[in-house]
């Protein structure tokens, strides 16, 4: 990439955003100057799938989104990429959709502007109307990052239209990716084109083109940092741009996430240039993005959180409209799902200072500050600052099915935190399904690395007669009136215990990221001994309903041990049921089980 570039592009310029001097660092609307030095700042962030905004020192939490209860059972929406407006009292974000999700219909984004006291959003575009009309660019556009102008009356957004070309066999030949930098108006009019840049492929060639832009940022003085893609997942680059004069010069290498200090000296950077925290899903990986600062040139570099071997992986941040503070997510005490465990947290740009704004669930991230002057970023104390666990929303008292029908027994939990770990995104993953990870405590030095998951499913889903089925049932004690099976490997990677109660099993996993070696049958029993009724803590330690099986199961396991009593012989049972010698050794074994214990309750189910 040439260091300074003019695009053609930019001879509309002047035209299309008429005086577009950026700046935003503006005074709060309705907040007296003279009261402003007693104002706290405020910030909007990501909370799973919602926006919230808290002030700087974490406090008056308020939620801005709220999921639209027009949704259908398989609608979803995904709120992302906050913006704060000049005066203080909007914000803009980006809303993924999904309506039909189970069909893959309706997919596309949409750019909405919301109030700062959570009153509404409402729309300003979406990736849909946005389609080129020229058929080489249709099949999908994609709306990465957003941004105001000095006085708050347009929005800057970035937009990619993409579309690719088949092979006669039909496999993928080649791509073009259209790139493009454009302003609206807040109430969706006016949209004009401000940059483009191409990126395009070819099968055995590569890439090539000046790159897609994924995010942005203005700034005072008619600039804009761009970020760069120079190929789909892999090294992007941060160019600063004069609007005015449509020159292009990049600053940083290897970087995304580029934001300007309120003064317009000095600039704050993501890079995953350290290459550390690798982890691989399926075909790609992945290492950690750290935080930077610079200054407005490019030159000084430097790493904000300068401790060695510094875990976790930071997801966005900004500087506070002081210049003092930096805001940031990061998984930095339980870095094992890069991202899924984010907090929000807040340091001095020297790296000194570190504290924590938030501390609990869904995951905290991308936090953007409302400009103001004189506002207050003391984030009121530096470490281990107490913050109490938040989990937003708790579980239904009832788990649902697949079909979202709830059942009739509770659901079960340990409580919205357990052995110091949180349950987690309990707003995103089905009521079926808990999980316990993340960290409870500011220092990673007392956090423990467990993982704990809660998997419910009705007795007739005949998970546990694949177990049987499978030869790995080993056996099963009674707790708490209720019947746990011992812990055995569904998969190399991890063993779960199974709880009867009610009409349910509930498929239990304990895991520890410290040593990763199997866990005691004692750790699931103790786990168990933690479990009551979402909403009825008075219910700790209690009997949990008798367990109840399946019919078809216990049936089957009596005749095989009747026919066992007969023959003696392990092959020849085997041979009669068509089963493997494993599996009928397991079905023997869960007989001489249940005769233990005494007459169960048995349902009816239908294969």
């Amino acid at each position: 990439m040439t260091p300074a570039r003019k695009f053609a592009s930019l001879s509309p310029i002047a035209a299309a955003l008429g005086v577009f001097v950026f700046l935003l660092c503006g005074p709060v609307a309705g907040v007296a100057a003279a009261d402003q030095s007693q104002a706290k700042a405020r910030l909007a962030f990501v909370n799973g799938d919602r926006i919230f905004a808290i002030d700087a020192d974490g406090g008056n939490r308020l939620a801005l989104t709220t999921r639209a209860a027009s949704l259908g059972e398989y609608d979803e929406e995904y709120d992302s990429a906050p913006r704060v407006s000049p005066d203080g009292r909007s914000f803009l974000f980006l809303r993924e959709v999904d309506y039909d999700a189970e069909n893959f219909r309706g997919e596309y984004t949409k750019l909405m502007v919301g109030s700062m006291d959570g009153t509404g959003a409402r729309l300003v575009t979406n990736s849909k109307r946005l389609e080129s009309k020229q058929k080489r660019f249709a099949p999908q556009v994609y709306l990465n990052s957003a941004g105001w102008n000095r006085d708050g009356t347009r929005i800057l957004f970035t937009q990619t239209d993409e579309s690719f070309r088949a092979n006669r066999n039909g496999g993928r030949f080649s791509s073009r990716r259209l790139s493009r930098i454009r302003s609206i108006k807040p109430d969706g009019s006016g949209l004009k084109t401000v940059l483009k840049s191409r990126l395009n492929s070819k099968q055995g060639k590569g890439y090539s083109g000046r790159g897609v832009f994924t995010d942005l940022d203005v700034s005072a003085g008619n600039k804009v940092l761009v970020t760069r893609e120079l190929r789909p997942g892999g090294r992007s680059d941060i160019h600063v741009v004069d609007m005015a004069s449509g020159n292009s010069k990049r600053l940083v290498r290897s970087a995304e996430h580029g934001r300007w200090s309120p003064d317009g000296k000095s600039i704050l950077f993501l890079s995953d240039r350290d290459k550390t925290g690798r982890q691989c899903e399926e075909s790609s990986c992945y290492f950690q993005s750290k935080l930077y600062v610079a200054d407005a040139d490019g030159s000084g570099q430097r790493r904000v959180l300068k401790q060695k071997g510094q875990a976790g992986s930071v997801n966005g941040a900004d500087w506070s409209p002081d210049g003092t503070r930096i805001a940031f997510g990061s998984d930095r005490n339980f870095p094992f799902f890069f991202g899924f465990a984010s907090e929000i947290y807040s340091i001095d740009p020297d790296g000194s200072c570190l504290t924590w704004l938030t501390n609990g669930s869904p995951e905290s991230w991308a936090p953007d500050f409302a400009p103001g002057a004189g506002l207050d970023s003391d984030p009121g104390g530096c470490g281990a600052v107490e913050r109490d666990v938040l989990v937003d929303p708790l579980p239904p008292e009832h788990p649902s099915s697949f079909s979202g029908k709830p059942f009739s027994w509770p659901t079960l939990w340990m409580g919205p935190t357990y052995r110091g770990t949180v349950l987690m995104a309990p707003g995103g993953f089905e009521p079926w399904d808990l999980s316990y990870a993340d960290c409870d405590s500011f220092r990673r030095s007392e956090c423990e690395f467990n993982y704990f998951d809660l998997r419910t499913n009705e007795v007739c889903f005949a998970q546990f007669r694949d177990q049987l089925e499978d030869g790995k049932y080993l056996g099963m004690v009674s707790r708490r009136g209720a019947l746990l099976t011992e812990p055995v490997f569904r998969s190399r990677d991890y063993r779960t215990s199974t709880l009867f109660t009610g009409g349910q099993e509930v498929e239990i996993l304990v895991e520890s990221y410290a040593d990763r070696k199997p866990t005691k049958f004692a750790e699931y029993m103790n786990l168990v001994d933690a479990l009551r009724p979402v909403g009825r803590d008075d219910l700790a330690g209690a009997d949990l309903d008798p367990p109840v099986f399946d019919r078809a199961s216990v049936t089957l396991a009596g005749k095989i041990d009747v026919e066992m009593d007969d023959s003696g012989s392990i092959a020849f049972v085997a041979k009669q049921f068509n089963k493997s010698r494993k599996a009928i050794r397991a079905y023997l074994r869960f007989n001489r089980d249940i005769e233990k214990v005494g007459p169960v309750r048995l349902k009816s189910c239908r294969d």
